[in-house]
């Protein structure tokens, strides 16, 4: 098996819209990726300092690239969203969390 390298998803982007978040992020170019994980939290920190107890994983099966809707948001917060690219060939299987994007629902 081979080490999944660490990824940057630079175009890590959100829009938020009524009681919505949408996340868009760029595909992964390393080859045998074959989805994502998406993580949640109400602190700007919350999945690298405190994952246990501050960071929710939104989907329990990877998601295909490139979009997800977070409906589970409350108007008027702010949330951080980060990734994880999954590669069942690699290991680990899962690539180090993204950069954080952060969404304030309106």
């Amino acid at each position: 098996m081979r080490r999944l390298a660490c990824f940057l998803f630079l175009a890590l982007t959100l829009f938020a819209q009524g009681h919505t978040v949408t996340l868009t992020w760029t595909a992964s170019t390393t080859t045998g990726v074959t989805g994502y994980y998406v993580f949640r939290s109400r602190y700007p920190t919350g999945c690298t300092s405190n994952p246990q107890v501050d960071c929710i994983q939104l989907n329990s099966i990877v998601v295909a690239c490139c979009d997800v809707t977070d409906p589970s948001v409350i108007a008027g917060d702010t949330y951080y969203y980060w990734l994880t690219a999954y590669c069942s060939a690699c290991s680990p299987d899962q690539s180090d969390l993204s950069n954080e994007a952060e969404a304030i629902v309106p």
